[in-house]
């Protein structure tokens, strides 16, 4: 009498996995968070310091920017000083306002995300008028082409506005079915049936 002999099979491949299955194997590989989420914290820390600030307070969930803040602590400016120090972060395409990618905080593609962020609402301040320079005795006036505190707050946001977009994207696309099966298999991840790791 001839016996068949059965190979059980007890681990799968993330694309042999049910939808339910991979669901779960995502929310194991997710539990370190988003990978750049540490590069993406140091541009922030770096674009407030080259601002001689902080980034002073943060809550951030990347895959919803929206249900995030950060706050930040930053010095008075002249609309003149800020300018030379933005334009210190690296060279930029007049027509897109698009930095070039010289990445000058920390070497990381973030930095141009939040420096175009930056640059952009920048531009939409306007341009102290000269005008308005001297009173009607001569004198310089004191606050003459400063940036109000509400404004550099705006400012800073829009940086990290828009690098959380960017990061936002980046990190749901960590997570698509096509990333995660070049990670599985990159490491050598296999799942049970249930998406649990093997």
């Amino acid at each position: 009498m001839a016996r068949n002999y059965y190979e059980l099979k007890t681990s799968y491949n993330y694309n042999e996995l049910s939808d339910r299955a991979k669901e779960r194997a995502k929310e194991w590989l997710n539990q370190d968070g988003y990978s750049w989420g540490d590069d993406a914290m140091n541009t922030l820390h770096a674009l407030a310091a080259h601002f001689y600030g902080k980034l002073s307070d943060w809550s951030i969930d990347w895959a919803n920017p929206s249900a995030s803040s950060v706050s930040f602590s930053m010095p008075e400016w002249s609309h003149a000083e800020f300018a030379r120090r933005l334009s210190e972060l690296g060279e930029f395409n007049p027509e897109t306002g698009k930095g070039l990618g010289d990445c000058k905080l920390t070497g990381v593609c973030f930095d141009e995300d939040a420096i175009d962020g930056l640059r952009a609402a920048f531009a939409s301040l306007p341009v102290p008028d000269e005008s308005a320079r001297y009173d009607e005795d001569g004198e310089e006036n004191e606050d003459w082409g400063l940036i109000s505190s509400e404004d550099i707050e705006e400012l800073m946001q829009s940086a990290w506005w828009q690098l959380a977009l960017s990061c936002r994207d980046d990190y749901e696309s960590q997570f698509s079915d096509e990333n995660v099966i070049e990670t599985c298999e990159a490491n050598g991840y296999v799942f049970f049936a249930n998406g649990e790791p093997a």
